[in-house]
């Protein structure tokens, strides 16, 4: 129930919706195990406590990617090509927990592993709007990119964009600002940005202007609903969208940029 869905369901939630099915003790022994294994752990929000899934130990977010807590160790038995990413987990959006930021990942695996079907990147240098955490910018080096910028109006993501980036080893690789991003510089041939609906299509013409011919993009951050929204506002700027990615309510997409019409 509280892995299948992004409501955050309270203690006494969960209870009221399992009740008829299982005794108030079979739900204490329950919850106490799932607890003491970290599979589950309390958040506290405005003065109410709530059950959701503990990133206390790694987690696999896709087929090759695991988010591994800063102060743990990756298992031993590693997985041959399993890509770990260490993160602390901070107040910046991208800790793993949402559907959007795990979409994303998948996406981003997608478009480095699959090269036939997604297109070479065509360049070296991507760029991540609204960096969060710097998950995403960090998978994307550990994957194959050459260096990327990262850019967050926040100066607390900022921060722990750096931080994350660090613990990575990645600060010769990745530039993190906290200025806006502005077109009439470099150009990227690639775009991330798990964003909400109006923020994606706000800046629409500044990631096509800014970035190359035949650019790849992935966008998440939106709802299922919002898909064909999103979709129409960049095909009318030339990009094509290569695939779709549903979880939860939410979705991601990967697209391509077409060459500018002469």
């Amino acid at each position: 129930m509280i892995t299948r869905t992004t409501r955050r369901y309270s203690r006494s939630d969960v209870v009221r919706e399992l009740i008829g099915t299982f005794t108030k003790a079979d739900l204490k022994k329950a919850f106490d195990s799932l607890i003491s294994l970290q599979e589950l752990e309390y958040i506290y929000e405005y003065g109410q406590s709530y059950l959701v899934p503990a990133f206390n130990k790694p987690v696999r977010i896709s087929e090759h990617i695991r988010l591994v807590p800063f102060n743990c160790s990756p298992p031993r038995n590693s997985e041959g090509g399993t890509i770990d990413i260490r993160l602390e987990n901070g107040s910046a959006f991208g800790s793993g927990r949402h559907p959007s930021t795990q979409l994303a990942l998948s996406c981003v695996e997608k478009v480095f592993r699959y090269p036939d079907k997604y297109g070479p990147i065509p360049g070296e240098q991507i760029l991540d709007i609204g960096t969060g955490s710097g998950v995403l910018v960090i998978a994307a080096i550990l994957l194959g990119a050459k260096k990327a910028r990262a850019i967050d109006l926040d100066p607390c993501a900022v921060a722990e964009a750096r931080h994350n980036i660090e613990l990575n080893h990645m600060e010769n690789k990745i530039r993190v600002s906290g200025k806006p991003f502005e077109p009439g510089g470099e150009k990227y041939a690639m775009v991330l940005a798990n964003l909400r609906l109006p923020s994606l299509t706000g800046i629409s013409t500044i990631i096509t202007s800014g970035s190359t011919d035949n650019a790849i993009a992935v966008f998440s951050g939106i709802k299922k609903e919002e898909v064909n929204s999103l979709k129409t506002t960049y095909a009318r700027l030339g990009w094509e969208n290569l695939h779709q990615e549903d979880s939860l309510g939410w979705s991601a997409i990967i697209a391509k940029k077409g060459p500018k019409k002469r």
